[in-house]
């Protein structure tokens, strides 16, 4: 070994500027490598706490009232771990109450008497949650009362939805974003909902989309199944910033590495 390194020092001397690049492109590329682990940790990292803390649905589910009741949805419990629900749901158009109501665009509303439960445990972190008819809680992320103060919605008090207007009483959170808002039952049962909703989490493989969907469909068999969305879709949502340049820094980290490699398999050769 003595005369390995020696022969290794004496190519150092003979090459020092070659030698000083090869290095830097190693710590280069090796930073870049870490740098997208570490993007790719802090935008999944995140989601995974919240969907844990807020006991996150593995698949928030849509049925058709006029296939299924209520009470049959409340009754498949087959391969469910833990379940929320039925909850009637309505997609409505929204307009912000005023002389001149601007539309706030389609949001999917759900009828649901507390934030708490089994499953999609949901942040009330500001306001309160609709504690008769007539009231609303609106789903949005956390923020500071600075920047809820100086935004679009820190000032939103009332909403007209089917005609009935509505006092903005709280905001609440959804890691899953099961709904755009909430009411009490009873103003979603004065509403008609077109939908029930339910929310499932699942024991066992849950990683794929297809495992998802597949324990699913052995909850309730039939066609009463509208739509259904698993969670991974809401976790590519929240990576999705990253996961535009991620693949482009890994790819650049095993380049530049590759050639690393290269370059010191000539520099010993000529050494």
């Amino acid at each position: 070994m003595s005369a390995v390194w020696a022969a290794a020092r004496a190519a150092i001397r003979r090459r020092r500027l070659q030698t000083f690049v090869i290095a830097l492109v190693a710590l280069l590329c090796t930073a870049t490598a870490v740098v997208s682990l570490a993007l790719l940790d802090a935008t999944s990292a995140p989601f995974d706490r919240a969907f844990e803390q807020q006991q996150g649905p593995h698949v928030v589910a849509f049925y058709d009232p006029a296939k299924v009741t209520a009470e049959q949805l409340a009754g498949a419990r087959n391969g469910v771990a833990a379940g929320a629900g039925p909850f009637g749901q309505t997609v409505a158009d929204t307009r912000v109450a005023g002389p001149v109501g601007s539309m706030l665009g389609p949001l999917a509303i759900v009828g649901r008497a507390d934030p708490a439960g089994e499953v999609d445990r949901l942040d009330v972190w500001r306001g309160r949650w609709p504690a008769a008819p007539g009231e609303i809680t609106l789903n949005a992320p956390p923020e500071d009362d600075a920047g809820f103060g100086q935004g679009p919605m820190g000032h939103l008090s009332t909403l007209t939805v089917n005609g009935t207007t509505l006092t903005v009483v709280g905001w609440a959170y959804s890691v899953s974003h099961s709904a755009d808002a909430w009411v009490t039952p009873e103003q979603m049962t004065a509403w008609r909902p077109s939908g029930l909703q339910m929310l499932y989490r699942f024991d066992g493989d849950v990683s794929t989309r297809d495992a998802v969907e597949q324990r699913l469909a052995g909850v309730l068999p039939g066609g009463a199944l509208l739509a259904a969305q698993p969670y991974q879709v809401v976790k590519e949502e929240a990576a999705e910033t990253a996961g535009v340049y991620l693949p482009f820094l890994a790819a650049f980290g095993v380049d530049r590495f590759r050639e690393n490699l290269r370059d010191r398999r000539v520099h010993r050769f000529t050494a």
